[in-house]
């Protein structure tokens, strides 16, 4: 199982200088089966909340790119739900 972590999958959403190569190597990927933690859901409306913010995005936007990415989450990973010591680990 591969995981991956919220700031890899933001440049799929939202354009960065890492968005074609991240695009490319989620082409490559096959059939392994993906997972990310529940975490990153809240993460990534994080950084949408704070694009909003700062002018990037308007709130329209960002609910469509939110529903957009749970859907993409729903369809493509596993989502695992972090355990008291994962939150002590990261923290770390």
């Amino acid at each position: 199982m591969d995981y991956y972590d919220t700031s890899f999958l933001v440049p799929l959403f939202i354009r960065e200088a890492t968005t074609p190569r991240i695009e490319a190597f989620m082409t490559q990927i096959g059939t392994r089966a993906l997972a990310i933690s529940q975490v990153a859901r809240i993460e990534f409306s994080s950084v949408l909340g704070r694009d909003v913010r700062m002018g990037f995005l308007q709130a329209a936007d960002a609910r469509d790119l939110a529903a957009t990415f749970d859907s993409f989450v729903q369809n493509s990973f596993e989502i695992l739900l972090p355990a008291v010591e994962d939150y002590d680990l990261a923290r770390d």
